[in-house]
């Protein structure tokens, strides 16, 4: 590891990835996580020992069961990001039937249906469609063109947003005594 003074850190991967990395003013810390989202993998540590591994655990058969090692069991449920019929609005304001007034406004969710829909307005960016792109070589901007492409990049993004949120995030939290021993990334059924 080239550090701006001698590290005492040494490094292992066996993450086969192929990736690029220039790494210029950041300290070991950022690199490290810099290199995780880049390759992917998980970071062990252990003293000055600095490891990106590609599986981390191991399965040990360790099971946690009702009625024999589950202690407790604690069920959260946040529905405040849920949606099920999205009225998405991007740039400018546009909407999904800016080229066609027939076309609906919403999106809704594939198949999840409460007793009452759970409806949202929700504003995407999309700074990175600009005007320019989509101009002639006279510099007149092809309107329906730019427009188009705001449409469906804003499709897009609702229709991954809705698929998202179209259910409550549930969370369980166990307290169990398992049998044998486990450690970080090991496998619990």
């Amino acid at each position: 590891m080239a550090t701006d003074t001698n590290s005492p850190f040494t490094t292992i991967s066996d993450v086969e990835t192929i990736n690029s990395f220039r790494c210029v003013r950041k300290s070991l810390y950022e690199a490290i996580h810099v290199i995780l989202e880049r390759w992917g993998g998980h970071l062990v540590r252990d003293n000055f020992n600095i490891g990106i591994r590609d599986v981390i655990g191991q399965d040990n058969g360790v099971t946690i069961r009702y009625a024999k090692n589950l202690k407790e069991i604690v069920k959260t449920e946040n529905w405040d990001n849920v949606v099920t019929k999205l009225l998405p609005t991007g740039k400018d304001g546009i909407l999904l039937n800016a080229l066609d007034q027939s076309v609906d406004v919403y999106i809704y969710s594939d198949g999840t249906t409460y007793a009452l829909p759970y409806t949202k307005t929700v504003h995407f960016s999309q700074d990175y469609i600009e005007e320019e792109n989509y101009q002639d070589s006279s510099g007149n901007l092809d309107e329906t063109a730019y427009k188009q492409a705001l449409i469906t990049d804003l499709r897009q993004q609702a229709q991954m947003y809705i698929n998202t949120y179209c259910v409550p995030q549930i969370n369980y939290t166990l307290k169990a005594n398992p049998e044998k021993i486990t450690d970080i990334g090991d496998t619990i059924e």
